[in-house]
């Protein structure tokens, strides 16, 4: 199991934020009935670029590694977890802003619920990986670690009440497509008329997308008219008639007795009025007919004593306006048309793409431990910095210390929520020679890691950080008396990156290293190591030595002492078995010297498995 793994699982949770005062007061809702000692989160809701976005996400987390180990076999269960501390996020949805309960976590103490609030206005539409980072302490190791909370921002979409748009607002350019809300449904008597603002115009019902290639706000005009209701005949008026009652009849009290019918052009009745007796011209008959396409007719009839007086008959069609006339006989009709008609306006944004963000980085090869400072030199607010894929978090300024190997990128922001990216820029940051570990012998200075300087290499000696002159080689003899820093400087020839290992180190009077530890006699005599590489026992073989104590002792390349033993050599051939199972794997230095002379003898080894 990898802590980051492990923080991963635990930590689907988007609670890890810095405090924004624009999102305060989340409110923690988990569903009844939950285990204490367990791992959940709410869900992150969809949010659409122009609506506002003001959502409550609630997590616990768990107090051991055992549920987690459910999900992921490779946790082992039932080890504690005592403190879980959100320290940043980045890679938050343009517009949006947010709030935790809290940031750190006494999970040990049964702290383990909390919430985060997520409030704005989203300005762009993405799939965004919110980039969450976290310190755990899991059984007393506290590690960082950083996971994604996803969160989907749709693209913005605006209704009205003659059509709605999906994806309305872009950045450079955008294609926006169109849904009609009062839609036909395969019914005649709809008509629609569309201009969408980039020089395009439609009467279809269902037009396809539109593309807006440039920046500007483009205003989209609709007309629908709706003729569904038809042609209605809702009242005749007799302006004008020959028609009278009987001549015996007093003055002002002749008045005819009228009715009317209304027939198609087959001469079928479709309206008969009721008779108005004693009718005063202008007279109206009110009624409700549903005309058609073709011709219709109304016969006005005088109800007298001895019969029927026939006062006069026009023919008009569903379209027929104003006055008509059969001799003395003038009628008008009120035919009702309604149509309805919906103009709506809405428009279409597309903001300018900014301009790309302008790194300056002087120069792309350096050594582990140096850094280098990214500037952007034409944006001040509005970025985050990346290396390779991954944002990395709270560097959002102009200038970026960059310390490792990778591909740097900054990521540009305007106010409207387009963003633009920079070049990358690649740099690399060269190892360092290994570190020249040295012990000191009889005042002999020497490296005990030989075999670990890089191919082509310089050294440089220093006593109380001043260089000594000519000491370039891998011994050092200290001549002064007392204690000192003595630094040694190993330089990669080949890349030009620098490493220096100090140690204090204290004269010693009776040494005297000046004529040579390393004589010609000492140096030639043999010394075997085998098995080399070895894993449980080192056997040594030394033969032509005095008689007299010696010390084994092996130091690593920290040039700590290991394994010392002091042994009386009997002379000649010296055989000796030395345990090293104990040893970690690695590269070691057998270290032989007398007790009793000025001689000393190295050989390395490597201990394996």
């Amino acid at each position: 199991m990898t802590l980051s793994r492990f923080l991963l699982l635990i930590f689907l949770l988007g609670a890890a934020f810095q405090l924004d005062a624009q999102c305060p007061g989340c409110v923690i809702t988990l569903p009844p009935g939950m285990a204490a000692d367990t791992v959940y989160l709410s869900p992150a809701p969809d949010g659409e670029v122009g609506l506002p976005y003001d959502e409550d996400i609630s997590f616990r987390l768990p107090k051991s590694t055992t549920p987690v180990a459910v999900v992921d076999p490779t946790v082992p269960p039932g080890f504690p977890i005592t403190e879980i501390n959100i320290t940043t996020v980045t890679n938050l949805p343009p517009g949006l802003s947010w709030e935790a309960s809290k940031l750190n976590y006494n999970v040990g103490a049964g702290d383990t619920d909390g919430c985060v609030k997520f409030c704005g206005t989203p300005t762009l539409s993405d799939s965004f990986f919110v980039q969450v980072m976290v310190t755990a302490n899991v059984f007393g190791l506290v590690q960082s670690a950083s996971f994604s909370l996803p969160i989907y921002i749709s693209p913005a979409a605006t209704t009205n009440l003659g059509f709605s748009m999906i994806n309305n607002i872009g950045c450079g350019s955008t294609t926006v497509s169109f849904t009609n809300n009062i839609p036909s449904n395969g019914a005649n008597g709809f008509s629609y008329s569309w201009n969408f603002g980039n020089g395009n115009t439609s009467i279809l019902e269902n037009p396809g997308s539109q593309l807006y290639s440039e920046p500007g706000v483009y205003p989209v005009t609709y007309t629908a008219v709706v003729d569904t209701v038809g042609h209605y005949l809702t009242a005749v008026t007799i302006v004008a008639t020959d028609c009278k009652d009987d001549i015996n009849i007093p003055a002002g009290a002749n008045k005819p007795d009228l009715f009317i019918k209304v027939k198609n052009s087959g001469g079928t009745t479709l309206y008969a009025s009721p008779i108005a007796n004693n009718a005063t011209i202008p007279y109206t008959f009110f009624l409700n007919l549903q005309l058609g396409t073709g011709n219709y007719s109304v016969e006005v009839s005088d109800d007298d004593l001895i019969g029927t007086e026939d006062c006069g008959s026009v023919n008009f069609t569903q379209s027929t306006t104003g006055n008509l006339m059969d001799g003395a006989l003038v009628v008008s009709l009120n035919i009702n048309h309604p149509v309805t008609t919906i103009n709506t306006v809405d428009s279409v944004y597309v903001y300018p793409v900014p301009d790309n963000p302008l790194v300056l980085d002087m120069g792309l090869e350096y050594c582990t431990g140096e850094s280098t400072p990214l500037e952007v030199t034409n944006y001040t607010t509005g970025l985050q910095w990346y290396i390779d894929s991954l944002p990395i978090p709270g560097a959002i300024n102009p200038i970026f210390e960059a310390t490792e190997s990778g591909s740097y990128w900054v990521v540009y922001t305007s106010e409207e929520g387009c963003t633009a990216s920079s070049e990358p820029v690649e740099l690399l940051f060269l190892p360092l020679p290994s570190l020249p570990v040295f012990l000191n012998t009889n005042n002999l200075l020497s490296v005990t890691n030989p075999n670990g300087l890089p191919a082509d290499y310089s050294l440089q000696w220093y006593q109380d950080g001043i260089a000594i002159a000519d000491a370039n080689g891998l011994n050092y003899c200290i001549l002064t008396e007392g204690t000192s820093e003595y630094t040694l400087e190993v330089v990669n020839l080949v890349t030009g990156c620098a490493n220096a290992y100090s140690s204090q180190e204290t004269y010693n009077p009776n040494a005297d290293c000046s004529t040579g530890v390393w004589d010609e006699e000492v140096a030639a005599q043999p010394i075997r190591l085998f098995p080399n590489p070895v894993s449980q026992q080192l056997y040594i073989s030394v033969e032509d030595l005095p008689q007299g104590p010696v010390e084994v002792v092996c130091f690593n390349t920290l040039g700590q002492q290991l394994l010392p033993q002091q042994l009386m050599h009997p002379g000649n051939t010296f055989q000796y078995q030395l345990p090293v199972d104990r040893l970690e794997n690695g590269w070691y230095v057998l270290v032989i010297r007398s007790l009793e002379s000025d001689w000393v003898l190295r050989k390395s080894f490597v201990k394996v498995n």
